[in-house]
C-alpha cells in the first residue's frame, strides 16, 4: 500500500535520514533532481521532491542515473526527468522513493486532473479511476521510457466524456473507416469502438481526430498521434483487422477485383506481426511506415500481382 500518513514530523525524519550522508556529487545531483521533479510532477512539494531525489541518489546511485542519461557530467539533470529510461529494477526503486515520500496515488490523480483541466465532478471521477495499481503501472512504465499504461489516458477515457459523446465518436469513426479505408462495417465498427474504449473521446479530440462535437476532422492516419496514442491505436487496429485485410483495403480497395486470396496471402507473407505493428505506429504518428528493403520489395511484388490481374 502507499504511505497514507504524511505528517511533517515523519517527512522531516525521512529527510534527515536520507540527507545526512549526502555530499559532493551526490548532493549536487539530488538538488538538481529535486528541482526537476518540482517542474515535472505537478503538486509535489519542495520537501517531497527533495526526499524523492535523495532516495534516488542513495538507492539507485549517481553513476547509474548517469548511465540512464538523467544526470550529466556536471551532476545536474540533463533534460526532462520524465524522459528517463531506467531498468525495470531501477524504475521500481524510483517508485519506492515516490511511495516513501508522497501519497503517490493522490499525486498521480492530481496531475491528471490538472493536465486535463478537469472540473470538480471529473476530478472526483479521476480520483477513483487512478487506483494504486494504475498509478504504479504507469510510474514503472514511464520511468522505463515506455508509452503504455498511461495514467492520463486512463483518467481521460473514463472521466472526461459523456456516454452520448462516446456514442457519437464511435459512429463518426466507424463511418469514416468504412468510407475512407475500405473496411467492412464490422471491422470499422470494431476499430471505432476500440479507439473510444482504449484511448477515449477526449484524447481523440485533443489529438485533432475529432472536433468538440465528435465529428471527424480528418482520417485517423492523416492526423499525427503522439507515441502513446499511436501504440494504443495500433493495438486496436491489429485486434480488429488482419494485416492482409488492412493492406488490401488501403492499398487495393475492398471492391477491387485484384484483391483475391492470392494477393491477400502475398500481403500476409510480406508482414509479420511485429513489422505490421511498427508500420501502423509509424503511419499513425505521421510517418511513411519505415519499411525495410525486403518488406518493400515483397510489397511491390504483391501490388504487381494486382496490376497483372486488372
Amino acid at each position: 500500500m502507499f504511505r497514507t500518513r504524511s505528517s511533517s514530523l515523519l517527512l522531516a525524519a525521512a529527510l534527515l535520514l536520507t540527507s545526512c550522508g549526502l555530499s559532493g556529487a551526490d548532493k549536487e545531483a539530488a538538488q538538481s533532481l529535486a528541482a526537476s521533479l518540482r517542474q515535472e510532477y505537478t503538486g509535489i512539494s519542495a520537501d517531497q521532491a527533495r526526499c524523492v531525489a535523495e532516495h534516488w541518489v542513495t538507492e539507485i546511485g549517481v553513476p547509474e542515473l548517469k548511465k540512464a542519461k538523467l544526470i550529466g557530467g556536471n551532476n545536474t539533470v540533463t533534460g526532462d526527468v520524465r524522459d528517463v529510461e531506467l531498468s525495470e529494477a531501477q524504475a521500481k526503486e524510483a517508485l519506492a522513493g515516490f511511495e516513501h515520500c508522497t501519497d503517490f496515488r493522490m499525486l498521480a490523480a492530481g496531475m491528471v486532473s490538472s493536465l486535463l483541466d478537469a472540473d470538480d465532478e471529473q476530478a472526483a471521477c479521476i480520483d477513483k479511476a487512478v487506483t494504486d495499481d494504475v498509478a504504479r503501472s504507469w510510474a514503472i512504465s514511464d520511468l522505463q521510457g515506455k508509452v503504455t499504461d498511461n495514467v492520463y489516458v486512463v483518467g481521460g477515457r473514463g472521466c472526461m466524456s459523456t456516454d452520448e459523446e462516446n456514442r457519437r465518436a464511435v459512429d463518426a469513426l466507424a463511418s469514416s473507416f468504412g468510407r475512407a479505408n475500405g473496411l467492412g462495417a464490422q471491422e470499422g465498427r470494431c476499430v471505432a469502438e476500440g479507439l473510444v474504449e482504449t484511448i477515449g473521446t477526449h484524447e481523440l479530440t485533443a489529438a485533432g481526430v475529432l472536433d468538440d462535437r465528435q465529428r471527424l476532422t480528418g482520417e485517423l492516419q492523416g492526423t499525427p498521434l503522439n507515441a502513446t496514442d499511436a501504440e494504443l491505436a495500433a493495438n486496436v487496429v491489429a485486434g480488429c483487422v488482419t494485416v492482409e485485410e488492412m493492406l488490401t483495403a488501403s492499398m487495393v480497395g475492398g471492391g477491387n477485383k485484384g484483391a483475391g486470396p492470392q494477393v491477400k496471402a502475398c500481403f500476409a507473407d510480406a508482414f509479420d506481426d511485429a513489422t505490421f505493428h511498427a508500420y501502423l505506429v509509424d503511419t499513425l504518428m505521421g510517418g511513411q511506415g519505415n519499411l525495410d528493403a525486403q518488406t518493400t520489395r515483397q510489397l511491390a511484388d504483391c501490388l504487381k500481382q494486382v496490376v497483372e490481374k486488372d
